[in-house]
């Protein structure tokens, strides 16, 4: 059985859901947003047990590969008692976690693999350590950094999430009134020298690298 861990909602799970199934291979989503109410788990100490989803029950040992596309998280439960609630998301997720990191099946992603994925700004620390070229990268909730490295870089500069999940956007002078620069209060930001040129994405699977050249007239590419 392969567990896909996304759903139908999402264009890429269910592409491979329907690629799969038109192979006759026993197929299932792992959607998060169901889980626990949803989605029982059980596991002993050296993974064996099972997953029952939509009431269909599968022994671990059976999954023979999991395609990691989205995670929406685990869902938060509000009880009246805040550090119940807390508790409560704590078990949730260190169970799954657990039962993630053990599983012995081929990943595409594993989970170590996706968490290496929601540390960007880590990822460019050890690429500067290993004298890989990287832009010029600021990542702060501080008004006056991001001033100062906008006018350091010649007013060239473009912003976006530290993780991801929203459009990089240049960084202009309107950028800089009282309201906007108060957002930082919320949350840091993530900036970089802009690097005009063609977007190039690299893909490594297994031993074999596959670029691509993306030619597109934004900032963004996916802003079309």
């Amino acid at each position: 059985m392969i567990l896909i861990i996304g759903s139908e909602d999402e264009a890429h799970s269910l592409h491979m859901y329907n690629a799969l199934k038109n192979r006759n291979i026993d197929t299932e989503y792992f959607d998060s947003r169901q889980y626990p109410e949803n989605i029982i788990l059980s596991y002993s100490e050296n993974t064996e047990g099972y997953l029952k989803i939509n009431n269909k029950k599968t022994n671990l040992n059976d999954i023979q590969g999991i395609y990691w596309r989205w995670f929406y998280g685990v869902q938060y439960k509000q009880y009246e008692d805040d550090f119940i609630s807390q508790m409560v998301l704590r078990e949730r997720t260190s169970a799954l976690n657990s039962l993630l990191c053990s599983l012995n099946c081929n990943f595409v992603n594993s989970y170590k693999a996706i968490q290496m994925h929601k540390t960007k700004a880590y990822q460019l620390n050890l690429m500067h350590k290993n004298s890989i070229r990287v832009p010029k990268t600021l990542i702060t909730n501080d008004k006056d950094a991001l001033i100062e490295f906008y006018e350091q870089n010649n007013k060239n500069v473009i912003y976006k999430p530290v993780l991801g999940g929203a459009m990089t956007q240049k960084l202009t002078d309107n950028d800089l009134i009282s309201d906007r620069l108060s957002e930082l209060q919320e949350s840091p930001v993530q900036l970089q020298e802009c690097i005009d040129g063609v977007d190039i994405r690299v893909f490594a699977m297994g031993n074999n690298i596959y670029p691509a050249e993306i030619r597109a007239n934004t900032i963004d590419f996916r802003d079309y």
